[in-house]
C-alpha cells in the first residue's frame, strides 16, 4: 500500500537543505572520504538541476516550509524522485558513504532483472584493481577527470529505454561493461599490459609471454590525442571522409555539455558467454560461420557471422540503427577501449582469453589516415595479444565483429 502513497519531504534531513551544502561546499566535501566525493558532487548537482528544471527557487532549498510549498506542485513520480535524492544526499552526509542498499522504487525491478548491483560491483572492482579508478574518478585526456557513473544512473538509463531494451534483453544483451572511454588510449594500453602481467603472476598456469605479452601496431600510438584526427570513433562507414565530430576530444566535449550523458564513460550491454543465461560469466565468443545461433523472442537475432569485412558489418548496423524491426537495432561496434576492458573482464570471470579463436574487427573506430580498422586477437601460438590494423575490405573466416548496446 505504501507504494501508492504520495511521499513527503519530512524525512529530508535538515543538513541536506543547509545553505552551506548548496553554496559553500568545500568544507562539507572535505568531510567526505575521497572515494565518495565524486558521488557527493553528483548528488549535489542533481538536487540543484532538479530544482531548476521544475521551477523550484534555489532559495527554497534552504527553507523546509518553502520547499514543502514548491513540492506540492510536483507530480507524484517527480516528488518520489526528489525525496529519494534528498534522502540519499542526507545519508551520505550523515554516514560518510553512499546508501548502497537503496534504489528508487521504480528502478528496483531493473536492478533485479539485470542483476545490476552485482555486475556493477564486479566492474568497479576491476577498475579499482587496475588502478584505472582512483577515488571514484578516472584521469582523462586533456586534464579532465570523469566521475564513475552511479548504479542509479545506469539503472535509470535502462529504465528510460525499457521498450527498446526489452527485445535486446530477450536476445541476450544483459552483460554490463563499464568502459573508461575518456582515458588516453596510450595509458589504457599500458594499463592493459600491466594487468596481463599481474594476472599471470597470480595465476601461474595462465600461458602468457611475459617478455612480450602485448604487441601494438604503431598506428595506435597517440591516436586519440586532442590535436590529432588519426583515430575516429563510431563511423557510419569506412572511407576517407573527414570526421571532425568523431574524435575522442570532440565526443567528450559534447558529453560534458549534455546533462543526460555519462561523461568519460561508455556503458554497454552485451551478450554474456551464454546469451540464453543472463547470469553466465564472461562474454559471448565470436561464432564461426558454421556455429552461428539465433536468440530472441519477437525479433530473432542471428549471430553476426565471420567472413565479412568491416564495410559489410557497418552497413548492417547503419541500416538497422533507425529500424526497430531489425534484429541489430541500436547496436554499435566495439572500439579498442571496449575490447581491452572486455578482455580483462572475461579473463577474470572465466580464466580464458577473449577471442582466442577469432580476430575481431573493432568497427567502432577507424584509423582515418591509413584507411584501416583497428583489430585485436589472442595468439595461442605466441601466447600474447596483438592490437593490429586491418583492411576494411579484407574478408577472412577468422575475422568477425562484436556489438553492444550503448546506454
Amino acid at each position: 500500500m505504501s507504494s501508492f502513497m504520495r511521499p513527503t519531504l519530512e524525512s529530508a534531513p535538515s543538513a541536506v537543505l543547509h545553505e552551506t551544502v548548496l553554496n559553500s561546499v568545500s568544507s562539507v566535501r572535505k568531510s567526505i572520504p575521497e572515494q565518495y566525493r565524486a558521488h557527493f558532487e553528483t548528488l549535489r548537482q542533481e538536487i540543484i538541476a532538479f530544482a531548476e528544471t521544475h521551477g523550484i527557487p534555489r532559495a527554497s532549498l534552504t527553507k523546509l516550509d518553502a520547499l514543502r510549498e514548491a513540492a506540492q506542485k510536483l507530480s507524484t513520480p517527480d516528488l518520489k524522485h526528489f525525496v529519494y535524492i534528498l534522502e540519499s544526499f542526507g545519508y551520505l552526509l550523515a554516514h560518510h558513504e553512499p546508501d548502497k542498499n537503496r534504489l528508487p522504487e521504480h528502478l528496483e525491478e531493473i536492478e533485479s532483472l539485470y542483476n545490476l548491483r552485482r555486475q556493477y560491483t564486479d566492474q568497479v572492482a576491476i577498475l579499482e584493481q587496475t588502478r584505472i579508478l582512483k577515488n571514484g574518478v578516472i584521469d582523462g585526456i586533456g586534464g579532465w577527470q570523469f566521475p564513475l557513473p552511479t548504479l542509479e544512473q545506469i539503472a535509470q538509463k535502462i529504465y528510460e529505454q525499457q521498450e527498446m531494451l526489452g527485445a535486446k534483453y530477450a536476445q541476450g544483451f544483459t552483460k554490463l561493461l563499464l568502459v573508461p572511454f575518456g582515458m588516453s588510449l596510450d595509458v589504457l594500453i599500458l594499463t592493459f599490459k600491466q594487468f596481463l602481467l599481474s594476472y599471470k603472476k597470480k595465476h601461474p598456469n595462465f600461458l602468457l609471454n611475459t617478455t612480450d605479452p602485448l604487441s601494438v601496431f604503431e598506428e595506435y600510438r597517440g591516436a586519440d590525442r586532442s590535436d590529432d584526427t588519426k583515430l575516429v570513433y563510431y563511423p557510419a562507414s569506412v572511407d576517407e571522409s573527414y570526421y571532425p565530430d568523431h574524435t575522442k576530444t570532440a565526443i567528450l566535449k559534447k558529453q560534458l555539455n549534455d546533462p543526460q550523458a555519462l561523461p568519460g564513460w561508455t556503458v554497454h550491454l552485451l551478450q554474456p558467454s551464454d546469451p540464453s543465461d543472463p547470469h553466465s560469466p564472461g562474454i559471448a565468443p565470436i561464432p564461426k560461420t558454421e556455429e552461428a545461433y539465433e536468440f530472441g523472442k519477437n525479433v530473432l537475432r542471428p549471430d553476426l557471422k565471420t567472413n565479412q569485412n568491416a564495410r559489410d558489418y557497418l552497413a548492417i548496423l547503419e541500416k538497422a540503427k533507425d529500424d526497430p524491426d531489425s534484429p541489430y537495432y541500436r547496436e554499435s561496434g566495439f572500439a579498442p577501449e571496449d575490447w581491452m576492458f572486455a578482455f580483462m573482464t572475461h579473463l577474470i570471470e572465466t580464466g580464458k582469453p577473449l577471442d582466442e579463436n577469432a580476430a575481431i574487427q573493432l568497427i567502432g573506430a577507424y584509423f582515418l589516415r591509413s584507411n584501416a580498422v583497428p583489430g585485436a586477437f589472442w595468439s595461442p601460438q605466441e601466447q600474447k595479444i596483438k592490437l593490429v590494423a586491418l583492411s576494411p575490405q579484407k574478408k577472412n573466416l577468422l575475422y568477425g565483429a562484436r556489438t553492444s548496446i550503448i546506454l
